[in-house]
């Protein structure tokens, strides 16, 4: 499959739009998210059989634990939340995206090693694909320069014909851009877009505003670092 391969991603030195610099730290925090959620819900199920089977409280007394355990699963939510969704895309965004003759890779997922599915998706089965705007920062030389996107193109969906949508992940403006122009131009695959043009790098060196810079301008600096 190397043998027809069109695009492969090369990716930043630090993950894109994380709240950590890396893959492997963002993972870690979002495991030890995803065990306090577990851990929370754990013992708070434990609180409600005690309070249902053990304890003989007053009105007043069953009224306070049910608020401890309404708080519990808030809290609960909010860390789900923030594995689940926050956490998701910067860790997907760092996986690299290939795309070849057949078919485009796609962040790989536990479960389809299990079942023995690719990380990957068909040419034929992709009815098109929808770019994603917003705002996107990446780190440049960890975290005391930093170069903050608006407007910009920061990342991807791919839409198949059956309805199913697969998110790549945050993905660096210039990264978007050429992959879409592969598919555009390789596959004649069409590229729906909310919004025109690359946005804008708001430009940070030690934590100070320096200005807001083009698209074309960011990328002249060649300031962005890449992963060996």
């Amino acid at each position: 499959m190397v043998d027809n391969l069109l695009y492969h991603e090369r990716l930043p030195k630090y993950a894109f739009n994380g709240i950590h610099l890396s893959r492997t730290s963002i993972q870690l925090y979002r495991d030890i998210t995803r065990l306090l959620a577990v851990s929370t819900l754990i013992v708070s199920f434990t609180w409600i059989y005690h309070l249902l089977f053990i304890w003989n409280l007053t009105s007043d007394g069953v009224i306070l634990n049910w608020i401890i355990i309404g708080a519990m699963w808030v809290g609960c939510a909010c860390l789900l939340y923030n594995s689940e969704v926050r956490d998701k895309r910067p860790v997907d965004g760092y996986s690299p995206t290939s795309i070849f003759e057949d078919g485009i890779t796609i962040p790989p997922r536990f479960y389809r090693k299990l079942i023995g599915r690719p990380d990957s998706i068909p040419r034929s089965g992709i009815d098109h694909v929808v770019v994603v705007r917003g705002r996107g920062r990446q780190f440049i030389t960890r975290r005391w320069d930093t170069v903050i996107w608006k407007g910009a193109p920061i990342g991807l969906l791919i839409v198949l014909k059956s309805g199913k949508k697969y998110d790549l992940g945050y993905k660096l403006p210039s990264t978007v851009k050429q992959i879409t122009d592969t598919l555009s131009s390789r596959w004649n695959i069409k590229v729906e877009d909310p919004g025109t043009g690359m946005g804008y790098g708001m430009r940070f060196i030690d934590h100070q505003h320096i200005g807001d810079f083009p698209y074309e301008e960011i990328m002249q600096m060649n300031i962005i670092q890449w992963k060996d």
